[in-house]
């Protein structure tokens, strides 16, 4: 290849549009590819893969039958999520079982 330098007008104005072109399809790979991987990441969330940071959770929201109950107050219960009520913590320090507590 010749050095710029020594190239013609002609000869560097069809050197600009070859690299134009090369710079064009690179940067259709790349929306190309970024796209792909987009639809990938998309897909793989249908498909249960973690929830990104600070987006909620698809189940945020939705109750849930309880699986504990409070046998002294039968208004508190807990569905096992989460963290444990403080009445579901103070009995189990007390020495009592989780299965105590199952809703039948």
């Amino acid at each position: 290849m010749k050095a710029l330098k020594q190239m013609t007008s002609r000869e560097l104005l069809a050197l600009k549009t070859k690299v134009e072109q090369v710079i064009r399809r690179r940067e259709e790979k790349a929306r190309r590819d970024l796209v792909r991987m987009i639809e990938a990441l998309r897909a793989g969330r249908r498909a249960g893969a973690s929830v990104a940071a600070g987006e909620a959770h698809p189940l945020k929201g939705r109750k849930l039958k309880p699986k504990y109950r409070n046998p002294a107050d039968r208004t508190q219960t807990w569905a096992g999520r989460g963290n444990q009520p403080r009445w579901l913590k103070a009995e189990l320090k007390r020495g009592k079982k989780l299965t105590a507590f199952l809703v039948r």
